[in-house]
């Protein structure tokens, strides 16, 4: 149990509003969400044994946990612990941003400098999503579901 008791029974929709720091294949999410459940669980059943202490920072707090270790000599909670210490790390830098004030720069040149906000942002999501599927623009096959959306109504003048 968590002292605050609002604890998400699941960390399914942080691992997917976090994707540069949650596990990349299903399996391994699920393993770090399967952890999650269990963690109260195994804490309250082997409180005497475990050396926590919830009133630790966070880092040292899921620092302790990532070394924690069962009968067997396994880490019970290694990925969770590791899911939990990459949320508590800042960026190392804003090479991201960075990158992405460079693609709009490379797309508004001198003579396209009247592309609209939503032409660029559209730009930089079909970029993204190629990107997503592993792709470049040759191989890439759009979805039947993004072909649907490409229709007279993307094109509707709105009043700004």
């Amino acid at each position: 149990m968590s002292v605050t008791g609002k604890r998400p029974n699941s960390l399914s929709s942080i691992l997917k509003s976090l994707p540069r720091i949650a596990p990349k294949s299903l399996e391994a999410q699920q393993t770090t969400d399967d952890e999650w459940r269990y963690f109260p669980d195994y804490i309250q059943q082997n409180k005497s044994e475990l050396n926590l202490d919830i009133s630790d920072p966070p880092d040292v707090f899921w620092h302790h946990v990532s070394e924690m270790k069962t009968k067997e000599e396994s880490p019970p909670f290694f990925n969770l612990a590791r899911f939990m210490l990459g949320m508590l790390s800042p960026p190392h830098s804003n090479a991201d941003s960075e990158r992405i004030f460079s693609h709009i720069i490379d797309l508004k040149t001198k003579k396209r400098n009247q592309l609209s906000t939503k032409s660029i942002a559209g730009n930089l999501f079909t970029q993204q999503i190629i990107k997503r599927y592993g792709k470049n623009c040759v191989d890439f096959h759009p979805t039947y579901d993004m072909i649907k959306k490409m229709n007279v109504t993307m094109y509707k003048k709105t009043d700004q």
